[in-house]
């Protein structure tokens, strides 16, 4: 089973900490991992993109062809 990932962003523009909260509780209560990000003050952004990096090799060292990389937007 592969990870799934979930990204806040524009985590700079909020006006409700508690519902990144929620949301930060809630994807890791679905076993999912959490990143809260910002491209306008960089925060998260290294650690998103090392994970990404890290998983995607591990896709690339398997075996199976059958595998396919989703991306939601």
């Amino acid at each position: 089973a592969r990870p799934q990932i979930v990204v806040a962003t524009k985590i700079d523009a909020l006006d409700d900490e508690s519902r990144l909260g929620r949301l930060r509780e809630r994807a890791e209560a679905d076993g999912k991992l959490f990143f809260a990000i910002s491209s306008a003050t960089n925060k998260g952004i290294s650690q998103l993109v090392r994970v990404v990096s890290v998983k995607l090799d591990e896709l690339k060292a398997r075996d199976d062809k059958k595998d396919t990389v989703e991306l939601t937007l």
